[in-house]
């Protein structure tokens, strides 16, 4: 999801043989080779499990969050060598200009109608009035009495959060704020890098070798469809 780290998507550049990539590709390999396996709040509260890895859709979220740990819970943001590794996913299909185009007044006339109209009530709008409103009434107290989230598992029932406090909704802000990159997927080069670290998590190739030909390759796709 962190592509960006590792390719300038302005000059069509990658660079997957540094430091960087290579101590990815070495936490990979060890990752999940312990038990793993058990209800997610049991082991959060035997000690085994000090920190979530997740998305936040709303300020619930962050509340059910600290409901789970049964105390205040920091965000650290993902390992990077620059900015805060605080990113934002966006829902659906992107929109974009086109440098070149004969249109791109009406286009982007389009693109603000939808920025200004398109909020479904999931996830955080991206427009300051709708989002400072989002955060109004997630302090709103339900007229039904109904949760906002709700966490169960056979062993120890239901957690429920309700409204969100002022603390929780500042929390929040400030965590959107610092957010400094985008989280987005994309298929063709992961498809890549899943296919030759196969070979350096299974010992029949060196990291050196693995990272040369995530590099060679990866190239070669950004010069095919970036040019």
């Amino acid at each position: 999801m962190g592509m960006d780290a590792f390719i300038d998507w302005n000059n069509g550049t990658c660079d997957f043989e540094g430091d960087a990539f290579q101590e990815v590709l070495e936490f990979a390999k060890e990752y999940g080779k312990e038990d793993t396996e058990g209800i997610l709040l049991d082991r959060i509260r035997e000690g085994k499990i000090l920190m979530s890895a997740g998305m936040l859709y709303s300020v619930a979220d962050y509340q059910l969050e600290k409901e789970l740990y049964g105390e205040e819970v920091n965000f650290i943001g993902y390992p990077v060598q620059n900015g805060t590794g605080t990113a934002v996913s966006f829902r659906g299909s992107p929109l974009a200009i086109h440098a070149n185009g004969e249109n791109a007044d009406a286009a982007w006339q389009f693109v603000k109608y939808f920025l200004l109209n398109g909020y479904d009530g999931s996830g955080f709008p991206v427009i300051k009035e709708q989002f400072d409103a989002k955060m109004l009434q997630d302090m709103e107290p339900s007229k039904d009495n109904l949760p906002s989230r709700t966490y169960s598992d056979r062993n120890n029932g239901y957690i429920m959060v309700y409204e969100a406090s002022q603390e929780d909704v500042d929390a929040v802000r400030e965590l959107i704020e610092r957010a400094d990159c985008k989280c987005q997927y994309h298929p063709e080069i992961q498809n890549i890098i899943s296919e030759e670290a196969e070979a350096y998590f299974t010992g029949q190739k060196s990291l050196e070798e693995v990272t040369a030909l995530i590099q060679n390759r990866v190239s070669l796709y950004l010069e095919e469809h970036m040019n």
